[in-house]
């Protein structure tokens, strides 16, 4: 019986020593947030045998990508580049709660007035690599829109909490506020505005890895529809 014990102890003991591979994921505030997080529990169930370590990151600094397993960027595609998969394009358009589409009784496509009336919900870091207000509305063909709301969000999670809550209009990225449309949470505004090239991008200096590279197919996957 001592035998016994002593092998189920040996056993159990193997199990909590051996080491569980890890793989590190890398992405802005508003992607780890809104689309990894939730899908988090699907990607684990998946590779039972992986730990997944999620690393948000707003600096956008090259060192990041090389220091992850796998990086996911929000940036133009290098027409050369040969280690980037481009798994979303930048869409981009006005999104707001039901609630406060009723009260300003916007209509499915903007109008400028629309665009003066509203509280325009905004980043506070001006990035040239993402759209604002200005930007959006000289693509829109409506010129440059200046009515922004006093507060500024220095993430995008908390700007999309803000609309969620009827404050105002907000920019929506097609890639990080899909759920919220679909479940009726946002509704989505025409005119949509895309940049050639503009996207999230994954890089890998691991993608030959035979660890990391069905992670990396799983996720170009998930966004097969979206293309």
């Amino acid at each position: 019986m001592l035998a016994s014990l002593t092998a189920a102890i040996q056993r159990t003991s193997s199990r909590f020593n051996r080491q569980v591979p890890e793989i590190t994921i890398a992405a802005n505030f508003g992607f780890t947030h809104l689309w990894l997080l939730p899908r988090l529990p699907l990607l684990q169930e998946t590779f039972a045998d992986i730990r997944f370590s999620l690393v948000p990151d707003d600096s956008g600094t090259p060192t990041l990508s090389r220091e992850a397993d796998i990086a996911i960027t929000f940036d133009q595609q290098a027409p050369s580049a040969r280690d980037e998969i481009l798994l979303a394009e930048e869409v981009v358009f006005p999104v707001c709660s039901p609630a406060f589409a009723q009260a300003m009784g916007l209509g499915a496509r903007l109008t400028k007035q629309n665009l003066e009336s509203c509280t325009l919900l905004h980043m506070d870091e001006q990035n040239r690599r993402w759209l604002d207000w200005t930007s959006w509305g000289i693509m829109a063909g409506y010129g440059a829109v200046h009515r922004y709301s006093g507060f500024a969000f220095n993430n995008y999670p908390l700007l999309l909490n803000a609309a969620l809550d009827g404050q105002g209009l907000m920019l929506g990225w097609s890639a990080l506020v899909k759920d919220q449309v679909e479940q009726g949470a946002l509704l989505a505004f025409e005119p949509q505005v895309t940049r050639a090239g503009y996207g999230y991008l994954l890089k890998s200096h691991k993608s030959k890895n035979t660890l990391v590279k069905p992670v990396i197919d799983w996720l170009v996957k998930q966004f097969m529809p979206m293309h």
